[in-house]
């Protein structure tokens, strides 16, 4: 179902899924709703907040001049 979504199944695979539904409402009825979801997931912008980034720049900016330690 997932690579149904994905549109990773080749057009043969697509239409004995797209069958499947036709003849299964449970099974349509869950890739309806995954669908829905995935659009939902595929919306938001993942960033890392301001204060992830501050620290991720102090400690940088601490390291910064530290020699690289050996195995």
């Amino acid at each position: 179902m997932v690579r149904y979504l994905y549109h990773e199944m080749n057009s043969l695979e697509s239409r004995m899924f797209e069958k499947s539904m036709e003849s299964d409402p449970a099974l349509a009825e869950e890739c309806r709703e995954l669908k829905e979801a995935v659009g939902m997931l595929d919306g938001l912008v993942s960033r890392p907040g301001h204060r992830v980034l501050k620290n991720i720049l102090d400690y940088a900016e601490q390291t910064r001049h530290q020699p690289a330690s050996q195995p």
